[in-house]
């Protein structure tokens, strides 16, 4: 988890290849850290910039068999930090990696606000204008990550950062990230080219993605313990996007490829607001 409660301002990847070893970084405090990795939030020594780094114990993922974990997470962050466009923002850039004996890192762009987890328990629930703003926002950066080929499939409250200046999310974590090959289906015979085309639509569905967030920062938990909404739950538009993507049947669920992708979720009464303003600086919104 790359954040900070710190107003500091985030600095943005580098255009150029950055060639970097951990003596040209101050490491000044402990940002988050898990079963492989610790986050730290270090100084650049030449410039004073500051960053979120990623630091991985090698011993430590060799032991827990994670070093295609590892490499999933570069290739993602890879693909995403030299994509172009508005959305862009919405994801942890990567500004450079390096290794010595011991750790690998991952430099990437601090998060000045937290992540929603945070949020969330400090604020008990967010208002359903900030969810709309906050699900408006994944929306559109799963949209572009789908476009790139990339599927995030971790995407909870942890792994959703803040950038507190300019106030929108950035998603993290892609460690457990599909990242679709361009040959993908390529040399299958005819059996296996019948079975690869429901996967080649489910993987350019939209549902199981940012409305299965929207729940929990509207009630501060997650709320489906049961079959019916719990009684704090006030925002009628939210409840009918949620049961809409809900559906049982795939094909009929709204975020489904048959059911036009992002744009009718977009669209959405609980998202429209925020659908102008955010399609206005977007190349494209049609998955």
């Amino acid at each position: 988890m790359a954040s900070a409660e710190a107003p500091v301002q985030a600095e943005q990847p580098s255009e150029q290849p950055q060639f970097k070893q951990r003596s040209d970084f101050l490491f000044l405090s402990e940002l988050g850290y898990g079963s492989f990795s610790t986050v730290h939030l270090v100084s650049e020594r030449a410039t004073s910039r500051r960053f979120a780094c990623k630091e991985c114990l090698k011993q430590q993922i060799l032991r827990e068999n994670k070093k295609h974990l590892i490499y999933r997470e570069k290739e993602a962050m890879k693909i995403l930090s030299s994509s172009g466009g508005y959305a862009k923002r919405f994801f942890v850039q990567i500004f450079c990696t390096f290794q010595d004996r011991e750790s690998l890192y991952f430099v990437m762009t601090l998060a000045t606000g937290g992540d929603l987890r945070t949020l969330i328990s400090k604020e008990r629930k967010l208002s359903p204008g900030v969810t709309s703003k906050y699900a408006a926002q994944i929306v559109l950066a799963l949209d572009h990550m789908h476009k790139l080929g990339v599927l995030h499939r971790d995407l909870k409250p942890e792994n959703i950062l803040l950038n507190k200046e300019e106030d929108h999310i950035m998603l993290s974590d892609f460690g457990s990230a599909k990242i679709l090959s361009i040959d993908d289906g390529v040399n299958q015979d005819e059996s296996d080219e019948r079975s690869a085309v429901p996967r080649r639509r489910r993987k350019c569905s939209f549902v199981g993605t940012a409305q299965y967030v929207s729940p929990e920062m509207l009630v501060g938990r997650p709320p489906f313990n049961d079959f019916t909404f719990p009684d704090d739950f006030d925002s009628d538009h939210a409840k009918d996007l949620i049961e809409r993507l809900l559906v049982l049947p795939s094909t009929k669920r709204l975020g489904s490829n048959e059911m036009g992708g992002s744009k009718p979720v977009m669209d959405h009464p609980f998202l429209a607001k925020w659908s102008d303003d955010l399609a206005s600086k977007m190349e494209s919104l049609v998955v």
